[in-house]
């Protein structure tokens, strides 16, 4: 994405260095602080590596042509995949860190926060929020602030973390106001302006594991995560463990992309669509 594109979108935006854009100051966010840990665990993780295949599956079966905003990209892992796959992609990310990171890492930045006065409506073609509207207070504000964003018929793309009774100590450390279930996502999609086009849980086989490592010692005060190294171990590698957990996300990626839609996971995908103009 080059500069022209970038202002049309970001007419305030201003240019930092190569393709990195800056806006105004973030605000209203709630992230961990070590974004060069995660950085590291990205390149590694299963759990990156799966989410990335699921959304690189969605965004080719629905994604339309024309530029695609990555908003809270954080350190552009997600848009690393989408672009290698032909996406036109820009990053927006609030954190200076996460920002520089993803600059690294060949992508187009633009460092500041989605907000009413900073974008010119309708002006993209494909919006993806990945783990992203759990962070803000506001959730259904943020939706509306990308339905404007976003021209008739454009996509929205979201994941967010799945149902409240997998709290842990892990949601709190990361910032999470809350998790959802995918019927309570879709009414405020739909809240929003939008019409769902997909919705699915996804990580089913690791339901149980977080159930029983995360969510429960954290109810029984057996687990109090407070450094980004103790909430990012489970990222890391684990031989057997790791290779039979990657042999399940395998054959739920190849079932998503069959049509097939677990009942139950720990994260949600959902796609919608703002309604086009009446001829």
């Amino acid at each position: 994405m080059d500069d022209t594109t970038v202002r049309r979108i970001f007419p305030q935006a201003v240019p930092v260095a190569g393709r990195r854009w800056r806006l105004g100051t973030a605000r209203g966010v709630s992230y961990p602080a070590d974004r060069a840990g995660v950085a590291e665990i990205e390149d590694i993780s299963f759990w990156f590596r799966h989410r990335n295949a699921v959304l690189c599956e969605a965004c080719r079966r629905f994604g339309r042509p024309g530029p695609f905003l990555d908003v809270g990209g954080g350190n552009g892992a997600v848009a690393r995949a989408l672009s290698a796959q032909g996406a036109d992609i820009l990053v927006v990310e609030p954190g200076a860190e996460g920002a520089e990171i993803a600059a690294s890492r060949g992508l187009p930045v633009v460092e500041g926060l989605v907000e009413p006065d900073a974008f010119v409506e309708e002006s993209v073609a494909n919006v993806g929020a990945f783990d992203v509207i759990e962070h803000v207070a506001d959730d259904l504000a943020l939706l509306r602030l990308l339905h404007r964003l976003l021209a008739p018929g454009g996509m929205l793309f979201l994941t967010v973390p799945a149902n409240t009774w997998l709290w842990s100590s892990d949601d709190d450390f990361a910032g999470h106001v809350r998790r959802y279930s995918a019927s309570g996502l879709a009414a405020l999609v739909t809240s929003a302006g939008f019409g769902v086009v997909y919705s699915s849980y996804f990580f089913a086989p690791l339901v149980l594991p977080v159930l029983l490592l995360r969510a429960l010692p954290s109810r029984l005060g057996l687990r109090r995560v407070s450094t980004a190294a103790a909430t990012l171990r489970d990222h890391r590698r684990h031989g057997i463990v790791e290779s039979a957990i990657e042999a399940c996300l395998a054959r739920e990626a190849r079932r998503l992309a069959a049509g097939k839609r677990p009942r139950q996971g720990t994260s949600i995908l959902l796609v919608a669509r703002r309604p086009a103009r009446p001829a």
